[in-house]
C-alpha cells in the first residue's frame, strides 16, 4: 500500500506540495521520465515518514490554539485590571471614565 502522508495537518500540506512540484517536473505527459517521477516521489514519502515519525507530541491543532487564546484573554483582563488601579496622570492608565 503506498503511503497516505502525514496526519499533521502542516506537514501534509507540505508534503502534498513537494509531490505535486516534482509531478510537475517529472511527470512522463511533460517530458520527464517515469522512473525518475517514481523515485522523486518514493524520496519524498520516505522523507516525510521519517519526519512525522520523529515529531513529539501532538500537532498543533485546535485545542492548543484553545489553550493560547484563553491565556491571552486572561492576560488582556489582568493588564485592564492593572491600568484601572493605576492614577490618571501615569503613563498607561486609562484617561476615560465607565459609564
Amino acid at each position: 500500500m503506498s503511503y497516505p502522508g502525514p496526519r499533521d495537518p502542516a506537514l501534509h500540506h507540505q508534503w502534498r506540495h513537494a509531490r505535486r512540484v516534482a509531478s510537475l517536473e517529472h511527470h512522463p505527459d511533460r517530458g520527464g521520465a517515469p522512473g525518475e517521477l517514481t523515485a522523486q516521489l518514493l524520496r519524498f514519502d520516505a522523507d516525510f515518514a521519517a519526519r512525522e515519525a520523529g515529531l513529539i507530541g501532538p500537532p498543533l491543532g485546535q485545542p492548543f490554539i484553545r489553550v493560547l487564546r484563553r491565556a491571552r484573554r486572561g492576560m488582556r483582563t489582568g493588564i485592564h485590571g492593572a491600568r484601572r488601579r493605576i492614577p490618571s496622570r501615569w503613563p498607561g492608565a486609562r484617561r476615560y471614565v465607565d459609564l
